[in-house]
């Protein structure tokens, strides 16, 4: 039976009477004072825009005519503390020391805003930024084990901080980036209390936003079909242009930030404040822990619970964003620090009689003040994770966790078109550093080398210093969105990753753990390798020190086989310089001796006139490198002849002032004898 098409299907409309709608007449005019608070988050709990936190202080006299000037209201600003005057010097008020005032300018882009991308309630807030605004805030810098002790009127002030906004976001950025420079400068007596302030509004952060990324991430609109036609003609017009207008980015563009930013640079800064700890215990406020474990577990933590963001598991972001290869990179380089931590442990207990294999990292922790920064990431901690690992855990096994997040970091790092000057500051110290962990390599851009200008991608402006080092913030730490960095260097990034596990791979006890990890600290120096012949103005300062460290890796490997040859030998077993351990080790040695005499012929070019104290500590270093790795290869040597040259040479380079003892039996030396017999030898084999 055929269905009633007339129970199925109403009557069609009559859509010839039907005219197309009046746009103009169908948009209603925009009252004034509600564009201001409106936002297009999905998140609902997004703050007023209209809500200022007074703890911003504006003290440009020209806001409000530049406000009035663009549209966009004027702000006006409550101090929460006046400002120290000299007459305040012999105070001895306790709360001074929590408090730091930090008086900064920023120079605000007047560029376009793309809506799209920043979202129609921050585009409009951006666009009431494009004056010179100078700001002044107070930084909460009390020790981080409990919170700030102030007076009445500081309390009455953050009671009335309420929420957190993109204004609060961009200084936290801006005062971050301080830190950084700072800490890059060696200057860690200033880093530590910005460091603390940066770990207090975190805190606050938190307490008002379990995920903080609703701050800054907005979803974009589709785009309409005249948009679509207009950047289709874009595309054409622009075909002989700049390539960038056509360069096809299959990743997502849709945030100004990556959704981990918060929580990136929240673990980087406790990362960075156990470095410094690390080094200088005593800079510990009271209540603060003096071992750099608990920050380097806590910036674990944090790394772990922003890569379980409900704004990156649930489904509603898209699935192709950028990777934080900034933030893999600090988490491998926290885990690096503990297996180091743990290498120096069991040394110690060897050193005292006791079982090596006995020691772990404590990783209990008191049980933290609510005030404390310590207090909200342990609450946000995953039910499950890593660290309840680390109690019974190797250096090996951390060392394999760093690997994985390493290999992300390195993977999704940027590849940039043209590599800036490479500056050989970190190649001079990196290699001879007694704890190679903490040190950061210094970035250069193209200009001055007696004046670094960096712009910083946390919001500031332009800033310009002089310095005899020319250092610059490093874009390891610029924690920013999918933008680039001119200062960028990924070869130095890939030799402050190779230097740190080929640091920790020296202490290694067992021989197979040196081999894996010096091999693979050796190709990433490969990569560093390849990535530097793309720079234009590479000297050879950075290819001295590329060949120096990869000449430490096959040392490393050589030796290590060595080891097993004459542990095999001191058994009384027959044929052991014959057999593929013992070829093994004679082909890495041989390939160190080679790179080590490459990098001398490197260092030997500079002019001994701009020779400095490092040059002459490098070309010292070489000197011991070059003489182990002369001293192993000739105990592995079967032919006595080739042996003895290579002896030879290791004392001509050990020369006479240097003790080299070469027997390893103790046997005492004749100074009555010739040059010959100042080194005794054993040839046995």
């Amino acid at each position: 039976m055929p269905f009633p098409v007339s129970i199925s299907f109403p009557p069609p409309r009559d859509l010839e009477l039907v005219g197309p709608p009046n746009v103009r007449s169908s948009i209603r005019e925009r009252p004034k004072g509600l564009w201001r608070g409106r936002v297009t988050n999905k998140p609902s709990n997004i703050p007023d825009r209209k809500e200022k936190s007074p703890h911003i202080i504006s003290s440009d006299p020209d806001d409000d005519s530049a406000a009035s000037s663009s549209g966009c209201p004027a702000h006006h600003y409550r101090p929460t503390k006046r400002l120290k005057t000299d007459s305040d010097s012999d105070s001895t008020d306790p709360d001074d020391d929590n408090v730091y005032y930090w008086d900064f300018a920023r120079q605000r882009s007047a560029e376009p805003v793309d809506h799209h991308r920043l979202g129609e309630g921050s585009a409009r807030n951006s666009r009431c930024r494009t004056s010179d605004v100078t700001r002044a805030k107070y930084i909460v810098v009390s020790s981080i084990a409990r919170g700030a002790s102030m007076d009445l009127q500081q309390q009455q002030s953050q009671q009335e901080r309420t929420t957190c906004d993109l204004d609060d976001w961009e200084l936290l950025k801006d005062l971050f980036a301080r830190a950084a420079e700072n800490y890059e400068g060696n200057d860690h007596p200033e880093a530590l209390p910005l460091l603390r302030g940066v770990m207090h509004e975190c805190h606050r952060f938190l307490t008002f936003y379990p995920d903080p990324s609703v701050l800054f991430t907005s979803s974009t609109p589709p785009p309409s079909p005249d948009e679509k036609y207009k950047g289709r003609m874009w595309s054409s017009s622009s075909s002989s242009g700049s390539k960038e207008f056509h360069r096809k980015d299959p990743k997502c563009t849709c945030f100004t930030e990556l959704p981990t930013a918060f929580h990136a640079l929240l673990g980087t800064a406790l990362f960075l404040f156990g470095n410094i700890i690390a080094q200088e215990p005593s800079l510990a406020l009271e209540g603060e822990p003096t071992s750099p474990i608990p920050y380097w577990l806590a910036s674990l933590d944090v790394f772990e619970t922003g890569e379980n963001l409900p704004s990156r598991t649930s489904g509603d972001k898209p699935t192709d964003l950028p990777e934080d290869w900034r933030m893999a990179i600090v988490w491998g380089r926290s885990l690096v620090c503990l297996a180091e931590e743990l290498v120096n442990r069991q040394s110690q207990a060897k050193d005292q009689g006791r079982d090596p294999t006995s020691v772990s990292l404590d990783i209990e922790e008191p049980k933290w003040p609510v005030e404390s920064p310590f207090h909200a990431i342990a609450a946000q901690r995953q039910p499950i994770t890593r660290r309840m690992t680390f109690n019974t855990a190797t250096p090996n096994e951390l060392l394999t966790l760093a690997m994985d997040q390493f290999s992300r970091g390195i993977f999704h790092m940027p590849h940039p078109q043209s590599a800036s000057r490479l500056s050989p500051a970190v190649l001079t110290s990196s290699s001879s550093s007694a704890n190679t962990s903490t040190q950061i390599p210094t970035l250069n851009p193209v200009s001055s080398p007696n004046v670094a200008t960096t712009t910083s991608s946390f919001g500031a402006g332009p800033s310009a210093s002089t310095s005899t080092s020319s250092t610059s913030t490093s874009s390891l730490f610029s924690l920013s969105g999918p933008g680039s960095d001119d200062s960028f260097s990924r070869a130095k990034q890939l030799y402050t990753i190779a230097s740190e596990v080929l640091h920790i791979a020296e202490k290694l006890e067992s021989t197979e753990e040196r081999q894996h990890w010096a091999n693979w600290a050796d190709s990433v120096l490969n990569q560093m390798k390849m990535e530097a012949t793309t720079a234009v103005d590479m000297d050879d300062v950075w290819r001295s020190g590329i060949l120096r460290s990869r000449g430490r890796c096959r040392l490393i490997v050589g030796s290590a086989y060595a080891e097993e040859v004459e542990a095999a030998q001191e058994r009384g077993e027959v044929g052991v310089l014959r057999r593929e351990e013992a070829e093994d080790a004679r082909s890495d040695l041989v390939l160190a001796i080679e790179l080590f005499e490459r990098a001398r012929a490197k260092g030997q070019e500079k002019e001994k006139e701009n020779e400095t104290d490092s040059d002459r500590d490098i070309d010292e270093e070489l000197t011991t490198l070059l003489t182990e790795a002369l001293v192993t290869l000739a105990n592995l040597t079967e032919d006595p002849k080739e042996r003895e040259k290579l002896y030879a040479r290791a004392k001509a380079e050990a020369g006479s002032d240097m003790d080299l003892d070469l027997d390893g039996e103790g046997e005492e030396e004749d100074d009555d004898d010739d040059d010959d017999d100042d080194v005794k030898m054993d040839e046995s084999h």
